[in-house]
C-alpha cells in the first residue's frame, strides 16, 4: 500500500484507504488554489476602482495578502496542535473560507463611504491600507490556516511529511495556475464576481462532502451541513440570484463615488472596469473609476483638434493613440489629412461609448480614411510601417507603470523612428494653469528633459494639461499665432465650436516663457526610461501629496531625498544582526531561524523578480493581456515544477546536506545580479533587429520560468530540513508559509513602490542579490557547525 494513501493518524479522523479519498484531497487542493487566485484577481480589480488605483495600490494589495496568508498559517499551525479532529476542522475552515467573498465584496464596494472619501479625491496610503486589512487580509488569513491543516490531512501517519506537505504546494500551485488562466482569459468578460465566486462555492462544498463522506467520528453534523450548503447554492445559482445581487452591489458602489450621474453601463472588461454614466443628455466614461472623458464636450474636442493639427504645416498622415472616439476624431477630420491610424487599447471601450454618439462622430469612426486598431499603442508603434506626419498620444497621465511607457526616451526613440522628416510628436501631461510646485515641476520637467534627449526642437505650452510638441526639422511647429491662424483659414474649415482667435489665448508668451524657464532650471531630474522609470514616481510624489494631510512631507519624496544608499544600509544592519546567531548555542533554534529566513527572503526575490520581469515584458511588447496571463501561468508552472523536482530528489536521496540549500541561494544570488545585464543585451538585440521578435518574447518566458522554477524548489527543502532536525511536521508547513509569504508581501510592496519607480531595473536587481548574499554569508557562519551534519 502506498504511503500516500495510509490510515491517518489516531488524533485526527480516520479516512478509509482508498485511492479515491486521495483523489478528493489531491481536487479540494487544486479547487482551493483556484477559489484563491481568483479572490485574489477580483480582490485587486474591485479596490483598483474604488480607490482611482496604480501600482501603489497594488502593491499595498499585495502586501496585506501575503501577511494575511502569513500569519493564517502560523495560526493554522498552532490550531492543528490543539485539535484531534483535523479532518472536520480542516473543511469547516475551508467553507468559511468560501463564504468570506459574499461578504467583503460588498465591503469594497463601500468602502470609499466608510472612509468618507471626498467625490473624485485621492485615498490616502492608510485609507488604503486600511481598506485591504477589512476587505482582504481577512481572506488571506483563512488560506494562511488551511495550508498547514491540509498538510496534516495529506501526512496522516506518514514518515515523510517534508513530502507530502510538498505535494500540497504542488497541487495548490496547479490550482492557482489553472484558475489564474480560466478567470483571466474566459471569465472575467462574460460573469461578474458573484457568480464565479457561487460556481466555485458549489464545487467545493460538494467535493468536500463526499470527503465528509469518509470520516468516521464526529462527522454527521459536517455532512448535512456540506449537503445543505451545496444544495442551497445550487438554488441559488439556478435563479440568478448571484448576477442579480452583483448588479445591487454595482449600483451602490457607484453611489459611493457621488457624482451626482446616473449609472447607464458597468462592465468588466479584460482590461479594466468601464463606466458609462449620464446626467442632462451629458455623458462621463470612467475606466477603473477615473474619468476618461465626458461626451459630448464639442468645445474642447474642437480646441485640441484644431490647435494640434494647425501646429503642423501638412498633417498628411497621422497616427492617434487614445481619446479620439469622443469628438476629437470626428474634428480633426476636417483638416486635410490622407490618413487617420487609431489605437484604442479596449474594444469593450467603443462597444460600449458607440450606440451613445452623434451621427457625425459615428460617422468619423467609418469614414475611408480612418483604420481602428485595438491593440496596445506602444506595440503598434514598434510594428507601424510606413511614415507618419503627426503623432499625437492621448493616453492618461503615467499614474502606472503600464502608461509611464508612453513617457519614456525610449518611446520617444522609438516614435522618432516612424516619423517622417517633418514629423512632430504631441503629447500631454496634467499641470496647473497658473502656479509651478516643486512636485510639478518635476513630474512635467522629467517628460521636457526626455523629449529633449531625443529631439532637438521641443516646445510647450501651459494649460491645466501642459501640451509637448517634439520634431527633428525647425520651423513645424510654432508658438506665432498668426502662422497658426493662417494655416488655419487657408484650410476653409466649417465648425462652430474654435475660432482662429482661441490661438491668441492658448499662446501667451508670457506663460509659456514661464513654463519653459521652470522646466529647464530642473537640473537635478533623472531621465526617465524602461529601465528607470522615474516619471511614474514623481506622480506618485504628487499623489503622496494630494492625499496626505496639507503640510505633511511625503513618504516618496522623504524616501527620494535619502536616496538608495538607506536601503543598502538597511542591508548590511539586516547581515550584521543575522551574524550574531553564532552566538546562539541552542541549535534547533539556529537551524530554524537560518530555514526560515532563508524562506523569507527567497519569497522576497521571488516576488520582486517576477515584478521586474513582468515589468520589462510590459515595457517591451506592450500590454498584450494574453500574454501577461501566459507570464503569470509560466511563474506558477516553475513553482510547481520546481516543488515536484525537489519532492522526488528528496524521496530517491538518503542524504539531503545543507550545503544544498546554500546552493540554491547562491543561484538565486546569481540570477538575480546577472537580471539588468541580461535584460539589457535582450533589449538592445531585439530593437537591433538581431533577434526576431517571438524569440526574444521567449527569452522572457525562460526567465520568468527559470526564477519560479528555483523559489519552488526551496519550500520543499527548506520543510525537509526542519523536519531532518527535529522540528513537528505540521507546525513546520505554517511556518515556512507564514515566512515565504511574509518576504512575498515586502517583495511586492517594496518592488512595486519604492525601488522599481525610483531606483530603476539595475538598483532593484542588485538589492534583491545583495540580500540573497547576506543570506548565503549569515548561513554558512551560523549554521556550519549544526546543520552541516543534518540528514
Amino acid at each position: 500500500m502506498k504511503k500516500s494513501s495510509r490510515k491517518i493518524d489516531k488524533v485526527s479522523n480516520r479516512i478509509r484507504t482508498k485511492r479515491s479519498n486521495i483523489y478528493l484531497l489531491t481536487l479540494i487542493f487544486v479547487l482551493i488554489g483556484a477559489y484563491s487566485i481568483a479572490a485574489q484577481i477580483y480582490f485587486i480589480r474591485e479596490l483598483l476602482v474604488v480607490f482611482l488605483g496604480n501600482e501603489l495600490c497594488i502593491g499595498i494589495i499585495f502586501s496585506g495578502w501575503f501577511a494575511g496568508i502569513g500569519i493564517g498559517s502560523c495560526v493554522g499551525g498552532k490550531i492543528r496542535k490543539k485539535t484531534d479532529h483535523v479532518i472536520p476542522v480542516f473543511l469547516v475552515f475551508v467553507v468559511l473560507l468560501c463564504l468570506l467573498p459574499f461578504l467583503l465584496i460588498p465591503v469594497m464596494r463601500v468602502v470609499r463611504a466608510i472612509f468618507e472619501v471626498p467625490p473624485g479625491g485621492y485615498a490616502s496610503a492608510a485609507h488604503i491600507a486600511a481598506a485591504t486589512f477589512i476587505s482582504i487580509t481577512p481572506f488571506s488569513f483563512m488560506v494562511g490556516v488551511v495550508f498547514p491543516l491540509a498538510c496534516r490531512v495529506l501526512i496522516g501517519n506518514s514518515s515523510r511529511g517534508s513530502i507530502e506537505i510538498g505535494w500540497v504546494y504542488i497541487w495548490e500551485s496547479a490550482g492557482s495556475l489553472a484558475g489564474g488562466i480560466i478567470i483571466s482569459f474566459l471569465l472575467i468578460p462574460m460573469y461578474p464576481p458573484m457568480v464565479v465566486f457561487a460556481w466555485g462555492c458549489l464545487l467545493i462544498f460538494s467535493t468536500s462532502f463526499l470527503l465528509a463522506c469518509y470520516v468516521r467520528q464526529g462527522s454527521g453534523f459536517l455532512k448535512a451541513l456540506l449537503f445543505f450548503l451545496s444544495l442551497v447554492v445550487l438554488i441559488v445559482i439556478i435563479r440568478g440570484s448571484p448576477r442579480d445581487f452583483d448588479r445591487y452591489l454595482e449600483k451602490l458602489r457607484w453611489n459611493t463615488f457621488q457624482t451626482g450621474l446616473k449609472l447607464i453601463v458597468s462592465r468588466d472588461s479584460q482590461y479594466q472596469n468601464i463606466v458609462l454614466a449620464e446626467a442632462q443628455e451629458q455623458y462621463g466614461i470612467f475606466g477603473n473609476g477615473i474619468l476618461s472623458g465626458t461626451y459630448p464636450d464639442e468645445y474642447q474636442s474642437a480646441l485640441r483638434a484644431h490647435f494640434f493639427l494647425s501646429e503642423h504645416p501638412d498633417p498628411g498622415r497621422v497616427l492617434l493613440i487614445g481619446g479620439g472616439i469622443t469628438g476629437f476624431l470626428k474634428e480633426m477630420l476636417k483638416h486635410p489629412v490622407k490618413s487617420v491610424d487609431y489605437v484604442e487599447l479596449d474594444p469593450e471601450f467603443v462597444r460600449i461609448i458607440y450606440p451613445f454618439l452623434k451621427p457625425g462622430d459615428k460617422k468619423a469612426v467609418k469614414d475611408r480614411r480612418v483604420e481602428v486598431f485595438h491593440m496596445d499603442g506602444r506595440r503598434f508603434v514598434k510594428e507601424a510601417g510606413g511614415k507618419y506626419d503627426l503623432v499625437i498620444v492621448l493616453t492618461p497621465d503615467p499614474s502606472t507603470a503600464l502608461l509611464n511607457r508612453f513617457y519614456t526616451v525610449d518611446f520617444f526613440n522609438e516614435v522618432r523612428k516612424i516619423l517622417s522628416d517633418k514629423g512632430v510628436l504631441i503629447i500631454g501631461m496634467s499641470s496647473t494653469a497658473n502656479y509651478i510646485s516643486r512636485e510639478i515641476a518635476d513630474y512635467n520637467g522629467s517628460l521636457y528633459a526626455g523629449l529633449s534627449n531625443v529631439f532637438p526642437f521641443v516646445m510647450v505650452v501651459p494649460g491645466e494639461r501642459n501640451y509637448f510638441f517634439a520634431g527633428t526639422a525647425d520651423g513645424l511647429f510654432t508658438k506665432d499665432p498668426g502662422v497658426l491662424s493662417m494655416r488655419y483659414e487657408k484650410r476653409n474649415i466649417n465648425t462652430e465650436n474654435f475660432s482662429p482667435l482661441l490661438f491668441e489665448w492658448l499662446l501667451q508668451k508670457d506663460r509659456i516663457e514661464f513654463l519653459e524657464n521652470a522646466l529647464t532650471a530642473k537640473k537635478d531630474l533623472h531621465i526617465n526610461t524602461d529601465f528607470h522609470p522615474v516619471t511614474y514616481f514623481y506622480n506618485l510624489v504628487l499623489w503622496d501629496m494630494l492625499s496626505g494631510e496639507k503640510g505633511e512631507i511625503g513618504f516618496f519624496r522623504d524616501i527620494k531625498e535619502k536616496g538608495v544608499w538607506c536601503f543598502y544600509i538597511a542591508i548590511v544592519l539586516i547581515f550584521l544582526s543575522g551574524c550574531m546567531g553564532f552566538l546562539v548555542k541552542n541549535r534547533e533554534i539556529m537551524i530554524r531561524f537560518s530555514c526560515l529566513w532563508a524562506i523569507g527572503t527567497t519569497g522576497y526575490a521571488g516576488m520582486a523578480m517576477e515584478m521586474v520581469l513582468v515589468f520589462m515584458f510590459q515595457s517591451f511588447f506592450g500590454y498584450i493581456y494574453e500574454k501577461i496571463g501566459v507570464v503569470v501561468a509560466l511563474f506558477m508552472m516553475g513553482i510547481a515544477v520546481g516543488s515536484l523536482f525537489m519532492r522526488r530528489w528528496l524521496k530517491r536521496s538518503q542524504f539531503v546536506r545543507f550545503e544544498l540549500l546554500i546552493t540554491l541561494e547562491i543561484i538565486i544570488f546569481a540570477y538575480a545580479a546577472a537580471s539588468p545585464f541580461i535584460l539589457s543585451l535582450i533589449s538592445k538585440t531585439a530593437n537591433a533587429g538581431i533577434t526576431p521578435f517571438f524569440l526574444t518574447e521567449y527569452f522572457y518566458f525562460v526567465l520568468i520560468f527559470v526564477i519560479a522554477l528555483f523559489t519552488g524548489m526551496e519550500f520543499p527543502l527548506v520543510c525537509h530540513l526542519l523536519i531532518s532536525s527535529g522540528c513537528e511536521s505540521g507546525s513546520t508547513a505554517g511556518s515556512v508559509d507564514a515566512a515565504d509569504h511574509f518576504g512575498a508581501c515586502f517583495g511586492s510592496f517594496l518592488t512595486g513602490v519604492v525601488l522599481l519607480p525610483l531606483f530603476g531595473i539595475q538598483n532593484t536587481c542588485f538589492f534583491i542579490a545583495l540580500l540573497k548574499l547576506t543570506c548565503v554569508g549569515f548561513l554558512v557562519i551560523n549554521l556550519r557547525r549544526g546543520l552541516a551534519g543534518a540528514q
